[in-house]
C-alpha cells in the first residue's frame, strides 16, 4: 500500500508537467507539419535530385551518399529549432500564458514540459531527414543497410538538446521571439566563426569544442564506419600560417561538450525564468 501511495504521489507531481507537455504539442502541431514538409523537400533535393543530376555515375559508398545528403542539414536543424524554441519563455512574459495558471503549475514544470515537447518535435523533424535519406539510399544502393545512421542520429538527438537549450537561454531574457531569432542566427552564422578565428590567433592548437557549429561535424563524420581510424585526419596543420585547421571532434569530445552545453544553458534558462518577474 505504501509503495502504491508513493507511486500515486509521483504521478500527481508529474501531472502538471505532462499536461504542459501535451498542451504544447497541440499548440506547435502546425509548426511541426510545416517544418517536416520543408525538411522532406530539402532531403528530396539533396538526397535524390542532386544524386541523379550530378553524381549518379560515381562509385560512391552508401555512407558517403548519406553524408552528402546532410550537406544542408545543419540549416534545417538551426532554423527548425529557432522556429520552435525562440518564443519558448519570452512568450510567457509577453502573453502571460503560463502565469495565468501559476502556482498550480510551477515554473520548472512549465519549462520542462514546454522544452521537451518542442524537443520531441525537433527530433521528429530531424527524423524526417534520416528516414528519407535511408529510403533514397536503399533505392540507389539496395541492401544491406549500414548501422552508422543510427549512431549519427544519436548525435543529432544530443546535438538538439544542446542547441535547443542554447536557444531557450536566449529566449529566457529576450523581450520577444523575433529578437531571440536574430541573436541566435547571428551567433550561429557569425559569432562562432569570429570566436574560432580569435582563439586560433591566440592558440593555434586550441580545438573549438566551444563552437556549436564545429560540433555539428561529428554528425556527418559518424556516418563513416572508419570514424575511429580517421581520427588522425581530423585536423591539418598549416606551417606557413602556424594554424591548425580542425575538421571534426572526437566522439568523447563531442559527447562531453554537447552534454555540458545542454546542462549549463538549461540550468541558466531555469534560473533566469525563475527569478525574472512577470
Amino acid at each position: 500500500m505504501k509503495r502504491l501511495k508513493n507511486r500515486s504521489n509521483v504521478l500527481l507531481k508529474l501531472k502538471p508537467t505532462f499536461f504542459t507537455f501535451k498542451f504544447e504539442l497541440g499548440i506547435q502541431r502546425n509548426k511541426f507539419i510545416v517544418l517536416s514538409l520543408i525538411t522532406a523537400l530539402v532531403s528530396f533535393v539533396t538526397g535524390f535530385l542532386f544524386f541523379i543530376m550530378k553524381f549518379r555515375n560515381l562509385d560512391w559508398e552508401l555512407w558517403s551518399f548519406y553524408s552528402n545528403s546532410l550537406a544542408f542539414f545543419i540549416l534545417v536543424l538551426v532554423f527548425s529549432s529557432t522556429f520552435l524554441f525562440s518564443g519558448l519563455l519570452c512568450s510567457e512574459y509577453k502573453k502571460k500564458t503560463g502565469f495565468t495558471i501559476l502556482p498550480l503549475i510551477k515554473r520548472h514544470e512549465l519549462l520542462i514540459g514546454k522544452f521537451f515537447a518542442n524537443y520531441l518535435l525537433s527530433v521528429g523533424v530531424a527524423g524526417v531527414q534520416y528516414i528519407s535519406m535511408i529510403l533514397y539510399g536503399y533505392y540507389f544502393y539496395g541492401p544491406p543497410f549500414i548501422y552508422t545512421p543510427l549512431i549519427s542520429f544519436g548525435f543529432v538527438m544530443l546535438y538538439l538538446l544542446a542547441l535547443n537549450s542554447l536557444i531557450t537561454f536566449f529566449s529566457s531574457f529576450m523581450p520577444s521571439a523575433s529578437s531571440a531569432i536574430i541573436v541566435v542566427l547571428a551567433l550561429f552564422f557569425f559569432g562562432f566563426s569570429i570566436l574560432e578565428t580569435l582563439f586560433l590567433s591566440i592558440n593555434p592548437y586550441f580545438e573549438p569544442l566551444y563552437s556549436i557549429s564545429y560540433l555539428f561535424n561529428i554528425i556527418r563524420e559518424s556516418l563513416d564506419p572508419r570514424l575511429l581510424i580517421n581520427y588522425q585526419h581530423r585536423f591539418s596543420f598549416d606551417p606557413e600560417m602556424n594554424i591548425v585547421w580542425w575538421g571534426f571532434p572526437t566522439v568523447e569530445g563531442a559527447l562531453i561538450s554537447l552534454t555540458l552545453y545542454f546542462v549549463v544553458f538549461f540550468l541558466l534558462s531555469y534560473l533566469i525564468f525563475k527569478k525574472k518577474g512577470i
